[in-house]
């Protein structure tokens, strides 16, 4: 899979006054179409939350394009 990362989003949650950042990726199998896998980071760096806009992630609550971003990600300091 080819996988590319895209702009950040981010926000305070109203809540608790925390920034909440939204890792954003760009996700393709070759001759696919292409998806796009956000994973909501705490401050500490930590994955909180994970969605994909896939169909099979609508149905299941989890697809092959998380896992694939999940896999090659973390090994980056920033989820350490």
């Amino acid at each position: 899979m080819e996988i590319e990362q895209l702009d950040n989003e981010t926000e305070i949650d109203r809540e608790s006054g925390s920034l909440i950042v939204r890792e954003c990726y760009a996700v393709q199998r070759p001759g696919k179409s292409r998806h796009v896998v956000k994973i909501e980071v705490s401050e500490s760096g930590t994955p909180q939350d994970e969605t994909c806009d896939c169909s099979g992630f609508q149905y299941r609550g989890t697809c092959a394009h998380i896992d694939a971003v999940m896999s090659e990600c973390e090994h980056e300091v920033h989820w350490a």
